[in-house]
């Protein structure tokens, strides 16, 4: 229970930041699918939750949500978007690595 909480106040944290960076001015196309993909590893964490550890989950839900939080406060980056792109980014690969290496734990417990 605790980790559908944590999910979804990062998802919901996330989108608040990232229409914070956003302002006004921005096609609200491109901001929808921002939104979409800032809140996609969310979902799949959700959904992947069974075979990630839940300390993970809060680990990265934490750590991208802070990201976004400091980019408010003081820009990362000179181009508003880049925070919001490339760490999503991160947080599939480290979802798709912790996913791989369950896998590689698990086929290695089987053949011991």
């Amino acid at each position: 229970m605790t980790v559908w909480i944590v999910l979804a106040a990062g998802a919901a944290g996330s989108i608040g930041l990232l229409l914070h960076a956003a302002g006004r001015g921005v096609s609200p196309v491109l901001v929808l699918v921002m939104i979409a993909w800032v809140v996609a590893p969310f979902v799949a964490m959700a959904v992947a939750r069974r075979w990630l550890n839940h300390a993970l989950i809060v680990l990265i839900t934490l750590g991208a949500v802070t990201i976004y939080a400091i980019d408010a406060v003081r820009r990362l980056n000179a181009k508003a978007a880049f925070v919001y792109v490339v760490v999503p980014l991160i947080v599939w690969v480290a979802i798709a690595a912790s996913l791989l290496a369950g896998r590689m734990r698990k086929a290695r417990a089987r053949t011991q």
